[in-house]
Formats: C-alpha cells, structure tokens, sequence
C-alpha cells in the first residue's frame, strides 16, 4: 500500500489505540468481513471539510483498504465521517 499521510497533528498512544478500535469496529460493521489487519497510517488535511483526518490500513482475506475519518478539535473521530477506499 501507499503513503497517504502528512502527519499534520500529533495523536497520543491513547488517542490512536482508541481510534484504531472504533474505525476497525466500523469497518467491520460496514464491510460485513472480519478485518485482518487494521494499522494507523498517521494524519493529515482533508481539503473537502477543512478538519484533520486520520489515515488507516485496513485488511479482509480478500482485499485491501484505505480507510479515512475526519477527527473533532479534542482529536476525536467522527464517526459518520468515515470513508472507504478498495485498494485496486
């Protein structure tokens, strides 16, 4: 996969294990498969909302992803903002 990232804010270890968990979660509710591999990428501008979004890797038996959430001021994400992207 790609580097998407220009890691423009800092998350804490916290901040980006909870993220991981909620966007993996999501993803899984989404896709309707187990995800395999889920890794966070780091962060960058999302120039369509003008917010910081974080940046993940995310895996199925069968196909790989990008997926893209938009975080708050308190570097929360937002949950309705996820974006997924197949990898070709």
């Amino acid at each position: 996969m790609h580097k998407v990232t220009t890691n423009t804010i800092k998350l804490t270890e916290k901040q980006e294990e909870k993220n991981w968990f909620t966007v993996r979660d999501l993803f899984e509710l989404n896709q309707n498969e187990e995800c395999t591999h889920c890794s966070f990428l780091g962060t960058r501008l999302n120039l369509e909302t003008r917010n910081q979004e974080c940046v993940f890797e995310l895996s199925t038996e069968e196909n790989d992803f990008i997926g893209l959430i938009d975080l708050n001021s308190n570097k929360q994400i937002l949950k309705r903002t996820l974006k997924i992207i197949k990898e070709n």
